[in-house]
């Protein structure tokens, strides 16, 4: 299976994550936050306002 990347470019992003305290931010955000935020739009904001209509 391809996946567009060859070798070096896998290791270099593995290593630039494990090195880069950046890292657990992005992971973070893409795993609990984007989720979290999406939910409060929708029920929130959104469903709402569907719901008045």
């Amino acid at each position: 299976m391809t996946t567009g990347y060859d070798a070096g470019q896998k290791e270099y992003l593995i290593e630039m994550l494990k090195t880069s305290p950046l890292a657990v931010f992005i992971i973070f955000g893409n795993i609990i936050i984007a989720p979290v935020l999406e939910e409060i739009l929708f029920r929130g904001i959104l469903q709402s306002n569907f719901l008045k209509k």
